[in-house]
Formats: C-alpha cells, sequence, structure tokens
C-alpha cells in the first residue's frame, strides 16, 4: 500500500501536460535512485513550448541532473531542485544539484566526462538551442559543489503571471 501511495505522490500537475509528463517520470526515476527531487514549476507559463521542446529541454536538464548526483555518496547531498519564476518580464527556469569531482567547462558548456565525447554532450546543446529558438539565454555555473542551471526566456503576452 506504501508503494501505491508514494507513487501516486510522484505525480506532478504543473498546468502543462508535456511538463507533467517529464517531471513525473524523472520523479519516480529519483526515487528509485535515492535522490530528492522537488519542482515548482508554472506549466502555464512555459505553454509556449512545443510538446518536442518540453520534452527535450527538461528531459535532458533532468537526465544531467540525475546522472550527477545518483553518484554522489552523501545522502544528504543527493538532491536536485527545479523552479520557475516571473520577474521582470522574463520566464526564469533554475536547475540545481549537487556534484561530486571536477566539471571542466568550455565555452559555457560543461565538458562531458563520458569516454567518448562524440557520442556525448548533445544535451546541453540541445537546451541551448531551445532556449535560443525562443529568444531564451542560457547560463551555466559550478561552484562549491553546486551546479545551476538558469534559463531566461522573455514573457510573451497571454503568459503566466
Amino acid at each position: 500500500m506504501q508503494e501505491i501511495v508514494e507513487e501516486y505522490d510522484s505525480f506532478v500537475k504543473t498546468g502543462n501536460e508535456a511538463v507533467d509528463v517529464i517531471l513525473t517520470e524523472k520523479h519516480l526515476v529519483c526515487q528509485k535512485e535515492g535522490i530528492r527531487f522537488t519542482a515548482l514549476i508554472d506549466g502555464k507559463a512555459l505553454s509556449f513550448l512545443s510538446e518536442s521542446d518540453a520534452y527535450a529541454l527538461f528531459g535532458n536538464l533532468l537526465e544531467n541532473a540525475i546522472e550527477a548526483t545518483k553518484g554522489i555518496e552523501d545522502e544528504q547531498r543527493r538532491v536536485i531542485s527545479m523552479t520557475s519564476v516571473m520577474a521582470n518580464g522574463f520566464l526564469c527556469l533554475h536547475i540545481e544539484n549537487f556534484y561530486d569531482g571536477e566539471i571542466k567547462m568550455v565555452e559555457g558548456v560543461p565538458k562531458t566526462t563520458k569516454s567518448n565525447p562524440y557520442y556525448h554532450g548533445f544535451g546541453v546543446r540541445s537546451v541551448m538551442l531551445i532556449a535560443e529558438k525562443y529568444q531564451g539565454h542560457v547560463d551555466i555555473s559550478t561552484s562549491g559543489g553546486i551546479y545551476s542551471c538558469d534559463i531566461l526566456f522573455p514573457k510573451r503576452t497571454g503568459e503566466g503571471t
């Protein structure tokens, strides 16, 4: 019974069906990996994204965060946080997670840690291309074992407050 309650509690309702699906899926993955995942997202404010762009954007952001977080031995640091907020005419999507080791940045993008860079490292580039498509901007920073990614999208007429 506890499993059923936990699974039901993992369903995310943001007001955007595509965002709900991907956040719910990644929330379940986080539960299995022992990662605490919080998401305070206004899905209605993201209605300008096409379904495929919403899946790709959130999927890539969360896949990278899960990959970095699941290997952390200290359970207190196995945390991913994602928020969205409207401010100064922009929608800001923010994700952060802890990581161990070193992240090398090349031209503002984390360098892949995978052994074959020709088949990896496309997720962050995909995020950047999606942001560009909607006249947005991506800012990635790493400091003190915390990876942060902020995506700013200009507010469009009819979007959330």
